[in-house]
């Protein structure tokens, strides 16, 4: 989306403001079909279309069903078992995509929460979806990495801290880790999930480190571990009360869309045990641990 289009969307949205919202559904919902005219609703189109593709949902914007190539609400029903309670809680979600689970943290009615992505595209997705609500919550987005938490300010300010899908896209995981353990404060809790290896690929702490980052059909992928070698990483950066909070096959989670592959796509066609590049399939990995 270019500056302009961009521009014109957020105007779209703050001249629309809903009191409608769910943010404590599966799917993300912000405003009613009947709250706009039939001209209203094809521009809306026009300027949804131009977020795609959609990574993260999903969502419903007047009636508008945005399934993502994400299903996060699988994710998050995940976490919340193990997460502790969220209200009045000052909390980061790093690498937070368009800002899915920032509205569902809104439901838990947080002191505040800071997504950090680098990505502009999803800060503009997220900041289009908020103006539309006329009490938005107390949500923010930066669009900054994880090294943004490293600054004095951070030291010590999160109760909580969300780091899902992003530990094996860094080229040092203990580097993020140790940032991020810092950024808590004392007693806090890091959740962190991970794309991983099976535990039935090996015994001992492994990562697998991809030819040209290609893993599973995806890129930029450095270090892939096990959960024994995840368990370790958060040892090593300082954590304690490490849990190991379940691994999942994730193929009803991520799925095709239009415009991008699901998990099956990533997958040997005669082998659904590896990947299209010969390695094990993946699952995801679940830890928590505090500071």
């Amino acid at each position: 989306m270019d500056d302009a289009l961009f521009q014109q969307a957020l105007a779209f949205a703050n001249s629309r403001t809903t009191g409608v919202h769910y943010f404590d559904r599966d799917c993300v919902t912000i405003g009613r079909e009947s709250e706009l005219t039939a001209a209203e609703h094809e521009e809306l189109s026009v300027y949804l279309d131009s977020f795609a593709p959609w990574r993260k949902g999903p969502f419903e914007i007047f009636g508008h069903r945005i399934d993502a190539n994400w299903k996060c609400d699988l994710k998050w029903d995940r976490v919340l078992k193990f997460a502790e309670p969220l209200n009045g809680r000052r909390i980061c979600d790093v690498g937070t995509g368009n800002g899915y689970y920032l509205f569902r943290m809104a439901a838990h009615m947080p002191a505040h929460v800071l997504g950090l992505d680098p990505t502009v595209a999803f800060q503009r997705c997220f900041e289009f979806l908020r103006s539309f609500l006329r009490a938005p919550p107390n949500l923010s987005f930066s669009a900054t990495g994880f090294e943004e938490l490293g600054a004095p300010e951070h030291a010590a300010a999160y109760d909580t801290i969300f780091c899902l899908g992003i530990v094996y896209h860094h080229t040092d995981p203990i580097r993020l880790l140790r940032i991020l353990h810092a950024a808590l404060r004392p007693g806090g809790q890091l959740i962190v999930e991970s794309l991983g290896l099976p535990e039935s690929a090996g015994e001992i702490p492994i990562a697998l480190t991809p030819a040209k980052g290609r893993y599973g059909g995806g890129g930029g992928n450095w270090h892939v571990p096990n959960a024994l070698c995840l368990e370790q990483w958060l040892r090593r950066s300082g954590f304690r009360d490490v849990e190991h909070r379940g691994e999942y096959d994730f193929a009803d989670e991520q799925v095709r869309t239009a415009e991008l592959p699901g998990l099956s796509d990533a997958l040997d066609p005669n082998d659904a045990s590896l990947t299209v590049e010969g390695y094990p399939a993946p699952v995801r990995i679940y830890f928590s641990a505090r500071r």
